[in-house]
């Protein structure tokens, strides 16, 4: 049950990256736009950094949900034991 909920919790991460760097896009764009027409575009750009600042949180939550989920290769072999090769 716990591995179904972190690969879940793991997908849901995933998916929130994605929609994450679709949004900063879309923030750029505007950005741009606003540029284009003469606008002040100080409060769009604050809004901007926001996003990256919050994706580069989101994606470092991700990598370490991924590293906890790596099996521990001690733990995976039968009784703890050691392989030669």
């Amino acid at each position: 049950m716990r591995q179904h909920r972190s690969e879940n919790d793991l997908h849901l991460g995933q998916r929130f990256i994605a929609e994450s760097e679709l949004r900063i896009v879309r923030q750029r764009q505007m950005v741009e736009r606003m540029r284009r027409k003469g606008q002040p575009t100080e409060q769009a750009e604050a809004v901007l950094k926001g996003f990256e600042a919050s994706l580069r949180q989101l994606r470092n939550h991700v990598e370490v949900m991924q590293e906890l989920m790596k099996p521990d290769d001690y733990a995976a072999k039968p009784n703890g034991s050691e392989e030669s090769s």
